[in-house]
């Protein structure tokens, strides 16, 4: 009895995976939008700003890295925000 390696990605998870990269190459890189939309002369200047939101997660991560902001080469720092869960 032999056995055989089976493929990595079957045909089915090569077509999914293919559809997903070319449905994220039609986004904006800029905004996410379909860049049909963003793009098109004629919604220029129909896109209003919204209200800000904040990233909660952001906000942590740029307080913990105050005290490192003299370090030398401190954007090569990564700290990971941790969510805590309330008891």
């Amino acid at each position: 009895m032999s056995s055989r390696p089976e493929p990595e990605w079957d045909e089915a998870e090569q077509t999914v995976m293919l559809a997903l990269q070319a449905y994220r190459g039609s986004l904006c890189p800029l905004c996410g939008s379909p860049l049909s939309v963003c793009t098109s002369p004629e919604n220029e200047m129909k896109f209003k700003g919204g209200l800000p939101i904040r990233c909660h997660a952001t906000t942590a991560r740029a307080i913990a890295m105050e005290p490192y902001k003299d370090q030398p080469n401190n954007s090569a720092l990564m700290i990971a925000p941790v969510l805590e869960h309330s008891p």
